[in-house]
Protein backbone atom coordinates (compact mmCIF):
# COMPACT_ATOMS: atom_id res chain seq x y z
CA UNK A 1 0.00 0.00 0.00
CA UNK A 2 1.46 3.26 -0.76
CA UNK A 3 2.79 4.86 2.16
CA UNK A 4 1.05 8.19 1.62
CA UNK A 5 -1.90 6.54 1.83
CA UNK A 6 -1.73 5.47 4.98
CA UNK A 7 -0.41 8.64 6.25
CA UNK A 8 -3.74 10.15 4.94
CA UNK A 9 -5.93 7.30 6.85
CA UNK A 10 -3.97 7.90 10.03
CA UNK A 11 -3.94 12.00 9.74
CA UNK A 12 -7.50 12.21 8.45
CA UNK A 13 -8.75 9.51 11.02
CA UNK A 14 -7.17 11.60 13.77
CA UNK A 15 -8.92 14.85 12.60
CA UNK A 16 -12.68 12.80 12.53
CA UNK A 17 -11.44 12.02 15.80
CA UNK A 18 -10.77 15.50 16.74
CA UNK A 19 -14.03 16.88 15.01
CA UNK A 20 -16.73 14.59 17.03
CA UNK A 21 -14.97 14.57 20.30
CA UNK A 22 -14.99 18.61 20.10
CA UNK A 23 -18.96 18.82 18.20
CA UNK A 24 -19.79 21.38 19.70
CA UNK A 25 -16.83 23.77 19.41
CA UNK A 26 -17.33 23.18 15.78
CA UNK A 27 -19.50 25.54 13.34
CA UNK A 28 -20.88 23.52 10.23
CA UNK A 29 -21.73 25.62 7.28
CA UNK A 30 -23.36 24.00 4.31
CA UNK A 31 -22.82 20.52 5.35
CA UNK A 32 -19.08 20.46 4.58
CA UNK A 33 -17.45 23.31 5.56
CA UNK A 34 -16.62 23.11 9.64
CA UNK A 35 -15.10 25.64 11.38
CA UNK A 36 -13.37 25.73 15.05
CA UNK A 37 -13.15 28.93 16.13
CA UNK A 38 -10.25 30.21 18.81
CA UNK A 39 -8.05 33.08 20.32
CA UNK A 40 -4.77 31.91 18.95
CA UNK A 41 -2.50 34.65 17.56
CA UNK A 42 -4.95 37.35 18.28
CA UNK A 43 -2.72 39.08 20.52
CA UNK A 44 -0.04 38.82 18.37
CA UNK A 45 -1.63 40.63 15.86
CA UNK A 46 -2.46 43.22 17.87
CA UNK A 47 1.15 43.61 19.07
CA UNK A 48 2.43 44.10 15.84
CA UNK A 49 -0.07 46.60 14.87
CA UNK A 50 0.49 48.72 17.27
CA UNK A 51 4.28 49.04 17.99
CA UNK A 52 5.35 48.95 13.90
CA UNK A 53 2.72 50.94 12.38
CA UNK A 54 5.01 52.46 9.99
CA UNK A 55 5.74 49.70 8.39
CA UNK A 56 2.46 47.65 8.58
CA UNK A 57 1.18 50.85 6.44
CA UNK A 58 3.61 50.36 4.11
CA UNK A 59 3.58 46.59 3.45
CA UNK A 60 -0.78 47.55 3.39
CA UNK A 61 0.02 50.20 0.73
CA UNK A 62 2.26 47.67 -1.15
CA UNK A 63 0.05 45.31 -0.75
CA UNK A 64 -2.63 47.06 -2.84
CA UNK A 65 -0.13 47.43 -5.64
CA UNK A 66 0.58 44.23 -5.70
CA UNK A 67 -2.50 42.78 -5.54
CA UNK A 68 -4.17 44.93 -8.50
CA UNK A 69 -1.21 43.54 -10.47
CA UNK A 70 -2.15 40.20 -9.83
CA UNK A 71 -5.18 40.18 -9.92
CA UNK A 72 -4.35 41.20 -13.69
CA UNK A 73 -1.41 38.73 -14.02
CA UNK A 74 -4.51 35.76 -13.09
CA UNK A 75 -7.19 36.86 -15.41
CA UNK A 76 -4.19 36.76 -18.27
CA UNK A 77 -3.06 32.99 -17.19
CA UNK A 78 -7.10 32.32 -16.87
CA UNK A 79 -7.23 33.50 -20.75
CA UNK A 80 -4.55 32.06 -21.87
CA UNK A 81 -4.75 28.60 -19.93
CA UNK A 82 -8.98 28.61 -21.02
CA UNK A 83 -7.40 29.28 -25.00
CA UNK A 84 -4.91 25.80 -24.59
CA UNK A 85 -7.46 24.15 -23.64
CA UNK A 86 -10.65 24.55 -25.86
CA UNK A 87 -7.59 24.09 -28.84
CA UNK A 88 -6.10 20.60 -26.87
CA UNK A 89 -2.86 22.13 -25.52
CA UNK A 90 -1.70 20.92 -21.54
CA UNK A 91 -3.91 23.11 -18.72
CA UNK A 92 -1.42 25.52 -16.77
CA UNK A 93 -3.93 25.63 -13.93
CA UNK A 94 -4.04 22.62 -11.89
CA UNK A 95 -5.51 21.35 -8.49
CA UNK A 96 -2.73 21.14 -5.48
CA UNK A 97 -3.48 17.46 -3.83
CA UNK A 98 -1.26 15.14 -2.90
CA UNK A 99 -0.46 12.58 -5.55
CA UNK A 100 -1.99 15.00 -8.83
CA UNK A 101 0.90 15.26 -10.94
CA UNK A 102 0.79 18.46 -11.39
CA UNK A 103 2.82 19.18 -14.90
CA UNK A 104 5.59 17.29 -16.69
CA UNK A 105 9.32 17.31 -14.92
CA UNK A 106 7.69 18.19 -11.77
CA UNK A 107 7.87 15.66 -8.58
CA UNK A 108 4.88 14.61 -7.19
CA UNK A 109 3.75 16.47 -4.17
CA UNK A 110 3.84 14.39 -1.38
CA UNK A 111 1.01 14.02 1.94
CA UNK A 112 3.28 15.50 4.36
CA UNK A 113 4.35 17.81 2.18
CA UNK A 114 1.57 19.23 1.23
CA UNK A 115 -0.28 19.23 4.69
CA UNK A 116 2.39 21.48 6.42
CA UNK A 117 2.78 23.54 3.66
CA UNK A 118 -0.82 24.57 3.17
CA UNK A 119 -0.68 24.86 7.28
CA UNK A 120 2.17 27.47 6.74
CA UNK A 121 0.93 29.02 3.76
CA UNK A 122 -2.65 28.91 5.41
CA UNK A 123 -1.47 30.51 8.57
CA UNK A 124 0.62 33.36 7.35
CA UNK A 125 -2.12 34.31 5.30
CA UNK A 126 -4.99 34.68 7.65
CA UNK A 127 -2.26 36.01 10.30
CA UNK A 128 -1.52 38.55 7.90
CA UNK A 129 -4.90 39.51 7.23
CA UNK A 130 -5.64 40.10 10.87
CA UNK A 131 -2.55 42.59 11.22
CA UNK A 132 -3.72 44.81 8.85
CA UNK A 133 -7.51 44.92 10.21
CA UNK A 134 -5.68 45.57 13.86
CA UNK A 135 -3.89 48.23 12.11
CA UNK A 136 -7.16 50.17 11.21
CA UNK A 137 -8.62 49.46 14.45
CA UNK A 138 -10.85 46.81 12.89
CA UNK A 139 -11.99 43.70 15.99
CA UNK A 140 -10.84 40.55 15.03
CA UNK A 141 -13.09 38.34 16.69
CA UNK A 142 -11.80 34.67 16.32
CA UNK A 143 -9.25 33.20 14.79
CA UNK A 144 -9.11 29.64 13.46
CA UNK A 145 -9.00 26.72 11.44
CA UNK A 146 -11.55 24.80 9.10
CA UNK A 147 -12.33 22.03 6.72
CA UNK A 148 -13.48 21.95 2.97
CA UNK A 149 -14.34 18.39 3.23
CA UNK A 150 -10.45 16.76 3.32
CA UNK A 151 -9.22 20.15 2.37
CA UNK A 152 -7.46 22.37 5.19
CA UNK A 153 -8.03 25.90 5.96
CA UNK A 154 -7.40 28.88 8.40
CA UNK A 155 -8.99 31.49 8.98
CA UNK A 156 -9.33 35.04 10.94
CA UNK A 157 -12.82 36.85 11.80
CA UNK A 158 -13.03 40.67 11.68
CA UNK A 159 -15.55 42.55 12.18
CA UNK A 160 -17.22 43.26 8.83
CA UNK A 161 -19.94 45.53 9.92
CA UNK A 162 -16.56 47.70 11.29
CA UNK A 163 -14.40 47.12 8.24
CA UNK A 164 -16.91 48.49 6.00
CA UNK A 165 -16.94 51.52 7.46
CA UNK A 166 -13.23 52.41 7.12
CA UNK A 167 -11.64 54.20 4.19
CA UNK A 168 -11.54 52.37 1.02
CA UNK A 169 -7.71 52.37 0.79
CA UNK A 170 -7.95 50.88 4.38
CA UNK A 171 -10.51 47.74 2.93
CA UNK A 172 -7.83 47.25 0.45
CA UNK A 173 -4.73 46.92 2.38
CA UNK A 174 -7.11 44.43 4.56
CA UNK A 175 -7.63 42.56 1.75
CA UNK A 176 -4.80 42.34 -0.44
CA UNK A 177 -2.55 41.56 2.83
CA UNK A 178 -2.88 37.48 3.19
CA UNK A 179 -1.69 37.23 -0.78
CA UNK A 180 1.02 39.64 -0.34
CA UNK A 181 2.21 37.88 2.24
CA UNK A 182 1.79 34.52 0.42
CA UNK A 183 4.22 36.73 -2.10
CA UNK A 184 6.77 37.66 0.12
CA UNK A 185 6.62 33.99 2.27
CA UNK A 186 7.24 32.28 -1.44
CA UNK A 187 10.61 34.47 -2.25
CA UNK A 188 12.08 33.89 1.18
CA UNK A 189 11.29 30.18 0.76
CA UNK A 190 12.79 30.60 -3.39
CA UNK A 191 15.89 31.82 -1.71
CA UNK A 192 16.31 28.68 1.30
CA UNK A 193 15.17 26.27 -1.43
CA UNK A 194 18.30 27.94 -3.67
CA UNK A 195 20.52 27.64 -0.09
CA UNK A 196 19.28 24.11 0.59
CA UNK A 197 20.13 22.89 -3.34
CA UNK A 198 23.51 23.82 -3.17
CA UNK A 199 24.28 21.30 0.50
CA UNK A 200 21.88 18.45 -1.03
CA UNK A 201 23.79 18.42 -4.54
CA UNK A 202 26.98 18.43 -3.10
CA UNK A 203 26.40 15.33 -1.52
CA UNK A 204 25.10 13.44 -4.98
CA UNK A 205 27.42 10.90 -6.74
CA UNK A 206 26.57 12.10 -10.05
CA UNK A 207 26.60 8.13 -11.83
CA UNK A 208 23.42 8.32 -13.72
CA UNK A 209 19.66 8.69 -12.94
CA UNK A 210 17.04 7.27 -11.33
CA UNK A 211 13.58 6.48 -12.52
CA UNK A 212 11.03 7.49 -10.15
CA UNK A 213 7.71 7.67 -11.58
CA UNK A 214 5.81 7.31 -15.16
CA UNK A 215 3.26 9.66 -17.08
CA UNK A 216 0.13 7.33 -17.54
CA UNK A 217 0.39 5.22 -20.73
CA UNK A 218 3.63 7.35 -21.52
CA UNK A 219 6.58 5.47 -23.87
CA UNK A 220 8.38 4.47 -21.18
CA UNK A 221 6.09 3.28 -19.09
CA UNK A 222 4.84 1.05 -21.94
CA UNK A 223 8.00 -0.34 -22.88
CA UNK A 224 8.35 -2.32 -19.07
CA UNK A 225 10.99 -0.33 -17.34
CA UNK A 226 10.52 -0.32 -13.46
CA UNK A 227 10.68 2.06 -10.84
CA UNK A 228 13.84 2.07 -9.45
CA UNK A 229 15.86 1.43 -12.52
CA UNK A 230 19.05 3.75 -13.05
CA UNK A 231 19.88 5.06 -16.51
CA UNK A 232 23.08 4.28 -17.67
CA UNK A 233 23.10 6.01 -20.93
CA UNK A 234 20.81 7.03 -23.94
CA UNK A 235 21.86 6.14 -27.91
CA UNK A 236 25.39 5.64 -26.65
CA UNK A 237 25.73 8.58 -24.77
CA UNK A 238 26.87 8.45 -21.16
CA UNK A 239 24.06 10.01 -18.29
CA UNK A 240 25.36 11.18 -15.22
CA UNK A 241 22.60 13.70 -14.66
CA UNK A 242 19.31 15.12 -14.90
CA UNK A 243 20.81 17.77 -16.96
CA UNK A 244 22.77 15.35 -19.58
CA UNK A 245 19.51 13.74 -19.72
CA UNK A 246 17.70 16.79 -20.65
CA UNK A 247 20.30 17.97 -23.30
CA UNK A 248 20.07 14.56 -25.07
CA UNK A 249 16.14 14.89 -25.27
CA UNK A 250 16.42 18.67 -26.67
CA UNK A 251 18.42 17.40 -29.34
CA UNK A 252 15.63 14.73 -30.79
CA UNK A 253 12.56 15.44 -31.93
CA UNK A 254 9.20 13.52 -31.20
CA UNK A 255 9.54 9.95 -33.44
CA UNK A 256 12.93 9.86 -33.03
CA UNK A 257 13.95 6.07 -32.31
CA UNK A 258 15.71 6.27 -29.09
CA UNK A 259 17.70 3.44 -27.06
CA UNK A 260 18.03 3.28 -23.59
CA UNK A 261 20.39 1.44 -21.31
CA UNK A 262 19.92 1.19 -17.78
CA UNK A 263 21.29 -0.95 -15.00
CA UNK A 264 18.75 -3.42 -15.63
CA UNK A 265 18.66 -4.17 -19.20
CA UNK A 266 18.05 -1.92 -22.55
CA UNK A 267 14.45 -0.38 -23.90
CA UNK A 268 14.24 0.62 -27.22
CA UNK A 269 11.45 3.55 -28.20
CA UNK A 270 9.96 5.63 -30.13
CA UNK A 271 9.79 9.65 -28.43
CA UNK A 272 6.85 11.25 -27.79
CA UNK A 273 6.14 15.14 -28.14
CA UNK A 274 6.48 16.87 -25.52
CA UNK A 275 2.61 18.03 -23.67
CA UNK A 276 3.94 21.79 -23.45
CA UNK A 277 6.66 22.49 -25.70
CA UNK A 278 5.71 21.28 -28.94
CA UNK A 279 8.62 19.92 -31.05
CA UNK A 280 10.39 18.33 -28.36
CA UNK A 281 11.07 14.67 -27.18
CA UNK A 282 9.71 13.35 -24.34
CA UNK A 283 9.79 9.90 -21.62
CA UNK A 284 7.27 10.83 -19.91
CA UNK A 285 9.46 9.82 -16.51
CA UNK A 286 10.49 11.90 -13.35
CA UNK A 287 13.75 11.10 -12.16
CA UNK A 288 16.81 12.26 -9.39
CA UNK A 289 20.18 11.53 -8.80
CA UNK A 290 21.60 8.08 -8.66
CA UNK A 291 22.82 8.24 -4.93
CA UNK A 292 25.23 9.76 -2.58
CA UNK A 293 28.38 9.88 -2.19
CA UNK A 294 30.05 7.53 -0.37
CA UNK A 295 32.29 9.92 1.81
CA UNK A 296 29.03 11.69 2.63
CA UNK A 297 27.17 8.11 3.69
CA UNK A 298 29.96 6.67 5.59
CA UNK A 299 29.82 10.33 7.74
CA UNK A 300 25.87 10.87 8.29
CA UNK A 301 24.45 7.67 6.92
CA UNK A 302 21.22 7.90 4.03
CA UNK A 303 18.52 7.97 7.11
CA UNK A 304 20.46 12.03 7.61
CA UNK A 305 21.08 12.75 3.69
CA UNK A 306 17.30 11.64 2.83
CA UNK A 307 15.95 14.25 5.69
CA UNK A 308 18.22 16.79 3.73
CA UNK A 309 16.26 16.30 0.73
CA UNK A 310 13.14 15.80 2.00
CA UNK A 311 13.54 19.31 3.90
CA UNK A 312 14.36 20.56 0.46
CA UNK A 313 11.58 19.18 -1.14
CA UNK A 314 9.64 20.99 1.30
CA UNK A 315 10.63 24.35 1.05
CA UNK A 316 10.41 23.75 -3.02
CA UNK A 317 6.68 23.08 -2.20
CA UNK A 318 6.22 25.82 0.17
CA UNK A 319 7.77 28.09 -2.17
CA UNK A 320 5.44 26.80 -5.07
CA UNK A 321 2.15 26.74 -3.13
CA UNK A 322 2.93 29.90 -1.05
CA UNK A 323 2.77 31.85 -4.52
CA UNK A 324 0.27 29.84 -6.62
CA UNK A 325 -2.10 30.68 -3.20
CA UNK A 326 -1.13 33.94 -2.97
CA UNK A 327 -1.79 35.17 -6.68
CA UNK A 328 -4.80 32.91 -6.91
CA UNK A 329 -6.64 34.48 -4.24
CA UNK A 330 -6.18 37.80 -6.48
CA UNK A 331 -8.93 36.29 -8.90
CA UNK A 332 -11.72 39.03 -9.27
CA UNK A 333 -14.08 36.43 -8.13
CA UNK A 334 -16.64 36.82 -5.41
CA UNK A 335 -16.10 36.62 -1.69
CA UNK A 336 -12.17 35.58 -2.52
CA UNK A 337 -9.59 38.23 -1.81
CA UNK A 338 -9.69 39.24 -5.35
CA UNK A 339 -13.27 39.67 -5.54
CA UNK A 340 -13.19 41.81 -2.23
CA UNK A 341 -11.27 44.67 -3.60
CA UNK A 342 -12.78 44.68 -7.05
CA UNK A 343 -16.35 45.17 -5.17
CA UNK A 344 -14.78 47.93 -3.00
CA UNK A 345 -12.84 49.76 -5.93
CA UNK A 346 -16.45 49.31 -7.90
CA UNK A 347 -18.38 51.13 -5.12
CA UNK A 348 -15.62 54.33 -5.47
CA UNK A 349 -17.08 54.92 -8.94
CA UNK A 350 -20.68 53.67 -9.40
CA UNK A 351 -23.36 53.06 -6.73
CA UNK A 352 -23.92 50.27 -4.52
CA UNK A 353 -26.46 48.54 -6.88
CA UNK A 354 -24.45 48.72 -10.06
CA UNK A 355 -21.46 47.93 -8.38
CA UNK A 356 -22.74 44.60 -6.93
CA UNK A 357 -23.90 43.73 -10.70
CA UNK A 358 -20.72 44.28 -12.66
CA UNK A 359 -19.26 42.65 -9.82
CA UNK A 360 -21.56 39.81 -10.26
CA UNK A 361 -21.01 39.45 -14.15
CA UNK A 362 -17.28 39.70 -13.74
CA UNK A 363 -17.39 36.60 -11.42
CA UNK A 364 -19.63 34.47 -13.31
CA UNK A 365 -17.40 35.21 -16.28
CA UNK A 366 -13.95 34.67 -14.19
CA UNK A 367 -15.69 31.46 -12.37
CA UNK A 368 -16.35 30.02 -16.15
CA UNK A 369 -12.36 30.52 -17.49
CA UNK A 370 -11.44 28.58 -13.93
CA UNK A 371 -13.90 25.84 -14.90
CA UNK A 372 -12.20 25.37 -18.32
CA UNK A 373 -8.75 25.59 -16.84
CA UNK A 374 -9.74 22.84 -14.70
CA UNK A 375 -11.93 20.91 -17.71
CA UNK A 376 -9.55 18.41 -18.03
CA UNK A 377 -8.79 17.11 -14.36
CA UNK A 378 -12.71 17.43 -13.81
CA UNK A 379 -12.52 15.07 -16.54
CA UNK A 380 -10.15 12.46 -15.05
CA UNK A 381 -11.63 12.82 -12.04
CA UNK A 382 -15.40 11.69 -13.63
CA UNK A 383 -13.25 9.20 -15.72
CA UNK A 384 -11.64 7.93 -12.54
CA UNK A 385 -14.91 8.05 -10.45
CA UNK A 386 -16.93 5.90 -13.70
CA UNK A 387 -14.23 3.30 -14.13
CA UNK A 388 -15.50 0.45 -12.27
CA UNK A 389 -18.73 0.92 -13.97
CA UNK A 390 -17.72 0.87 -17.12
CA UNK A 391 -14.26 -1.06 -16.47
Amino acid sequence: MNIDLIFALVFYGLLLLFFFTHRSRFEVQGGFFALYRTKLGLKSMDKIAKKMPRLVNFLGTTGIVVGFAGMLLMVYFLFIGAYGVLVGKEPILSPVLPGVKIAAGLPELGFWHWVISIFIVAVIHEFSHGVLARRYDVKVKSSGFAFLGPILAAFVEPDEKVMMKRKKKEQLAIFAAGSFSNVVLGIIFLLITGLLAGAAYSTLDFNGVKVNGFEENSVLEKSGMQLGEVIRSVNGVEIKTSDSLTGILKSMKPGDEISIVTDKGTYNVVAEEHPVSKGRAYLGISISPMGYKQEYKEKYGDFWLNGLFWVYLLCWWIYTISLGIGIFNLVPLGPVDGGRMLLVSLNKFMDEKKAKKVWTYISVFVLLLIFINLLPWIIKLLMFIAQPFIG
